[in-house]
């Protein structure tokens, strides 16, 4: 319709619910423990003092210790450069090396 403004509220599937439990400062303080227990088991956790807000949640493992850079020297090794049309790399996925093939004379 002509005039109208859009609708704002996205359709039912595209909404979700998040469970987030929130406490005060002085609660926090006083379940420190138990509330850093329920944060380990994976708890998304929100301590409100004067307005504002502290997140807290557990670390992913993966997020924190990222894969090492290889040095490209170790990886790659190239033949003679001047048969550079005689070869090729080939990659057949994750987790496999690159694998350098001969092409055959034409």
């Amino acid at each position: 319709m002509r005039g109208q403004p859009p609708e704002l509220t996205p359709p039912p599937s595209c909404l979700y619910v998040v469970h987030v439990k929130r406490v005060t400062a002085s609660d926090a303080r006083r379940r420190w423990f138990e509330l850093l227990d329920e944060v380990a088991d994976g708890e998304v956790l929100v301590v409100e003092r004067k307005g504002r807000r502290l997140v807290m949640r557990r670390e992913d493992a993966a997020a924190r210790a990222p894969d090492p850079v290889p040095t490209y020297r170790d990886v790659l090794r190239v033949p003679d450069l001047d048969q550079a049309d005689r070869w090729g790399w080939v990659w057949t996925g994750p987790g496999r090396p690159l694998r350098l093939v001969r092409r055959r004379n034409r």
